[in-house]
């Protein structure tokens, strides 16, 4: 699997399991803020991947800020996750060990 597949397989991934806990993300590319409070995995996705990363702010139904996950491209693919805040690592979980297959 090429680099690039593996980083948008594994966002993808990270992005499933937010919607699933219920949280909405607004991204940022380093540079500016895309899509406040976003829910849609289609439109997110289709906005990631324009610079060398990206960092999902993670929002509570509420609209209080918890957390963010941070991507940055280019490396081996499968280490495509930075860093996340550490609350965040239980609803990750699912995705952080789909990234840990595809280092194998």
């Amino acid at each position: 699997m090429k680099r690039q597949e593996m980083e948008r397989r594994i966002a993808a991934e990270v992005i499933g399991c937010l919607f699933t806990a219920g949280f909405s993300i607004t991204g940022n590319d380093g540079e500016e803020d895309y899509l406040p409070n976003c829910t849609d995995p289609v439109a997110l996705l289709s906005q990631m991947f324009t610079t060398d990363q990206d960092r999902l702010y993670v929002f509570t139904k509420e609209g209080k800020g918890n957390g963010w996950v941070w991507f940055v491209y280019g490396n081996d693919g499968w280490d495509v996750v930075s860093d996340y805040t550490v609350n965040l690592e239980t609803v990750l979980r699912p995705a952080l060990d789909y990234a840990e297959t595809l280092e194998e």
